[in-house]
């Protein structure tokens, strides 16, 4: 029988090299036992599949600054006005903002809107070049926050169901002739409980 390999809680995770507090162990030393030395690549190949809720969000964090990256490099490359120092930590705050809101075209047309507003203008014209993007950032991005609203609240609403069992919690649509015996068995109800029965 293969014995089963256990991390110790010092090593978070063999497969992309992280070590806190031990130095990294041979790869002969960290292989399940018995079985041969290039057993861990692929069970950390295999792995990489079976992403937990955390390793996804950073990935996906890992996704947005490439995307904001990439399509800052391209607004540079064909707007020699920009510079790189133009895009501070705070412009690129709001890149990420508008990112999550509607992905990389959303960025994309936020940069387009900036190189029309900058188009044309001296770099002397303007005070503080990463105050004005941020100034423009922040109105497009409270612009499709609302867009995003408005396009929530248009949207058809379905039933409440319930959590625990999935049962539909709005009341059904009865006939009159429905309504009326439902009526008469409460008042049947009624009346025992008044009687004493």
């Amino acid at each position: 029988p293969e014995a089963a390999f256990l991390l110790p809680p010092a090593w978070p995770d063999i497969c992309d090299g992280t070590w806190t507090e031990t130095p990294a162990p041979t790869r002969e030393a960290a292989s399940p036992v018995g079985s041969p030395p290039g057993a861990l690549e692929s069970s950390c190949q295999a792995s990489a599949f079976e992403q937990s809720p955390q390793s996804a969000s950073q990935v996906q964090a890992v996704s947005a600054k490439e995307d904001v990256t990439g399509a800052i490099a391209a607004l540079l490359s064909s707007s020699p006005w920009l510079k790189r120092t133009d895009f501070d930590p705070l412009v690129r705050q709001y890149l990420h903002a508008l990112h999550g809101l509607g992905g990389l075209d959303q960025v994309r047309t936020a940069l387009a809107q900036v190189r029309a507003s900058t188009e044309g203008r001296s770099r002397g014209s303007v005070r503080s070049w990463p105050a004005y993007l941020v100034r423009l950032l922040k109105n497009m991005h409270e612009e499709a926050k609302q867009n995003r609203r408005r396009e929530k609240d248009q949207a058809p609403r379905t039933p409440q169901k319930s959590t625990a069992s999935g049962a539909d919690l709005t009341p059904p649509k009865l006939s009159q002739e429905e309504q009326r015996k439902a009526a008469e068995v409460l008042h049947r109800q009624d009346e025992l409980y008044k009687s004493g029965e």
